[in-house]
């Protein structure tokens, strides 16, 4: 508690230690980390202007750099939707997958990549 008090200059140490209510720690404790925030973004900040020199990546924001856990967090959108062709080619590799791995002697051994790909990009057996 003193370490929300004293190093992170929260609250009062007066305020603590004499008038704060129970419920008031929980919120306390529950956001403490945006009280370090400024100290966090600044680090970022020198870490990225030293590495960014030398890096082959290019960030399209310093979150995507070091992710910190006061930022916002991204939400990413995925293609839900799936066509009837869509539907159609799975049903088709399925049903190859389990003529031509399922059914013979050696069913557990992995497909290689080209096999893979060749299924991907014949979509018929």
């Amino acid at each position: 508690m003193k370490l929300l008090v004293i190093q992170y200059k929260v609250i009062d140490y007066q305020y603590f230690m004499d008038e704060l209510q129970e419920y008031e720690l929980t919120y306390l404790l529950d956001n403490y980390q945006f009280s370090y925030k400024d100290e966090w973004e600044q680090t970022r900040y020198l870490m990225h202007c030293a590495i960014a020199p030398y890096s082959k990546e290019k960030y399209d924001s310093m979150a995507d750099f070091f992710h910190l856990p006061t930022d916002p967090e991204k939400t990413e959108t995925h293609k839900t939707d799936i066509s009837n062709d869509e539907i159609k080619k799975m049903r088709e590799m399925s049903a190859y997958f389990e003529k031509n791995v399922i059914g013979k002697k050696d069913a557990t051994r992995e497909l290689t990549q080209d096999e893979i790909q060749n299924m991907m990009k014949s979509g018929s057996h």
